[in-house]
């Protein structure tokens, strides 16, 4: 899925005044590619997220999924509730509490249960379980066990999955390593690049700078502004760059500026 974001806001009005919470937004992601979008707390990462994937409005701009418009130009011009239903059709998305997204006792019955609410029956929900368990690559007895027992990183790696393979083309993943230890990190961000081979556009929304280099693309955001929209091969190998755009973003000091904020990274323990 090619997406296109053209000139996108979002404004909150008070009594008083109105806020930016995203400015003037511009960018295109190819299509089956992993974009980072990166920034401090309250930067609009998640806000822009939820836009593209149809879960909120924009005040004004237009987002441009494979050459289908999706605009909100003026208050006027009302997005129809049908255009939100056929993009949340083509994107799921998953949140940082993974524990909390859980229905069932066990893992079996938990795939289950989200290809049931789409109307998949008997042969073809066996077969589409199974398919989903067997790309997962859990040991057999893990069908009975109950997702809560999971570790933190086998969490993350279910919901990614189950959402992959519903009829979707986009996925958005919101901290998918936070809270996770070095093992599990990198299995996630294994899991999801291996995600991404199945005709899949990923969003990750994350602060950890180790994540970068994972993605095929970075956004970085800062009080709702676009600092910069690159892709990582482009920014990772340019240290004088990444450091500016990191300062930029509030994501390292000033003084940090002339530090080899690139070797530091590497040294972590990413891989």
């Amino acid at each position: 899925m090619i997406i296109k974001i053209n000139n996108l806001n979002k404004i909150i009005k008070t009594k008083t005044e109105q806020k930016y919470i995203l400015k003037d937004i511009n960018f295109l992601l190819p299509k089956n590619k992993i974009l980072a979008i990166c920034g401090e707390t309250g930067s609009g990462k998640t806000t822009l997220a939820r836009i593209i994937g149809g879960f909120s409005i924009p005040t004004f701009g237009s987002i441009n999924y494979n050459y289908a418009f999706f605009t909100n130009k003026t208050a006027q011009n009302k997005i129809k509730y049908k255009n939100l239903k056929a993009v949340r059709f083509f994107s799921k998305i998953t949140f940082q509490d993974s524990n909390l997204q859980f229905f069932k006792q066990n893992v079996w019955d938990e795939i289950a249960f989200s290809f049931k609410n789409i109307g998949y029956k008997n042969d073809f929900l066996t077969k589409k379980i199974e398919e989903v368990f067997s790309f997962l690559d859990f040991p057999k007895n893990y069908k009975n066990l109950n997702p809560n027992n999971l570790s933190g990183g086998e969490q993350k790696k279910l919901l990614i999955a189950i959402i992959a393979f519903l009829p979707s083309k986009l996925l958005i993943l919101d901290e998918p390593t936070a809270s996770l230890d070095h093992h599990n990190r990198i299995e996630v961000l294994n899991f999801i690049k291996k995600i991404s081979t199945k005709n899949k556009t990923i969003i990750m929304i994350t602060h950890d700078l180790r994540n970068l280099y994972f993605s095929d693309y970075l956004l970085f955001l800062k009080e709702g502004k676009q600092i910069t929209f690159t892709k990582s091969s482009i920014l990772l190998k340019d240290q004088n760059n990444l450091n500016q755009v990191l300062f930029e973003s509030s994501l390292i000091a000033k003084k940090d500026l002339k530090s080899d904020i690139f070797a530091k990274i590497n040294k972590l323990p990413w891989k």
